[in-house]
């Protein structure tokens, strides 16, 4: 049995593998300070004392490499294997000039989304930032691009600026118009457009890159939000990156 780890920057999925499904995926908050700390410890101690394996997607940083290390230590479990992103896995081609340099996330969900689709592609990671991804029929990783999140962009705006955190204390977080009649339909109206803007134009490039509409697979924690702004029918598959882990598993195995 594999535990499989996403560590991203607010959230951690683990599951375990029986090598052929994926069970009973859970979800914690990322470990920052001693009580994330705790309350990851405490979710996922139970499952790493019956793993064979732990594999692990960390774009955390090194405070959760070194939580999970000291934990899989006390708890005589297997030391975790970082994965990061390779020039090939499985089929698909990384497009990056130094492959290393690519996200072992966004690598995983490409991956995943590829294996189980073998098509093209327009690959969608809704989270903390928001990443975008192209691979071609062939298993040809097109590149991507990174921008920030919706709920970043929403709090980078509120942070950064004197006066919109009071401003938009009353008013509707849904976008319905470009042009909102109050500053907080406008915060949600201009992150939602800049995001809907993004992938359109994604959609577009590559269609014209490759000569195929592709199909668009989202995962992340705002998958839903994001794919209301896609203008072609999209699946949504929440465990992306822990496929892409469980693939990469066992072909390294």
């Amino acid at each position: 049995m594999m535990l499989l780890i996403d560590a991203g920057n607010s959230r951690v999925k683990f599951a375990i593998c029986d090598g052929s499904d994926i069970l009973d995926v859970r979800v914690t908050d990322s470990v920052k300070g001693e009580r994330g700390e705790t309350a990851f410890r405490d979710a996922v101690s139970p499952a790493l004392t019956s793993a064979d394996r732990v594999i692990v997607a960390n774009v955390a940083g090194e405070r959760f490499a070194k939580c999970l290390a000291d934990l899989c230590s006390s708890l005589t479990a297997p030391s975790p294997e970082f994965l990061g992103a390779t020039r090939r896995l499985c089929g698909v081609v990384n497009g990056y000039a130094n492959p290393s340099q690519l996200g072992v996330d966004r690598w995983m969900a490409v991956v995943a989304a590829y294996v189980e689709n073998r098509t093209d592609l327009l690959v969608i990671d809704a989270g903390s930032a928001l990443t975008i991804d192209g691979v071609d029929a062939n298993g040809r990783h097109l590149g991507g691009c990174i921008a920030p999140g919706l709920d970043m962009m929403r709090a980078a705006l509120l942070r950064d600026t004197s006066d919109l955190a009071e401003l938009s204390r009353d008013g509707s977080n849904e976008p319905d118009s470009v042009f909102a009649n109050n500053t907080r339909a406008a915060i949600a109206s201009g992150c939602w457009n800049a995001v809907a803007g993004l992938v359109q134009r994604a959609l577009r490039e590559q269609a014209a890159r490759t000569r195929v509409r592709p199909r668009v697979v989202v995962t992340g924690g705002n998958a839903f939000v994001v794919e209301s702004a896609i203008p072609v029918p999209s699946s949504h598959v929440p465990d992306l990156v822990l496929r892409g882990l469980a693939l990469a598993a066992m072909e390294c195995s």
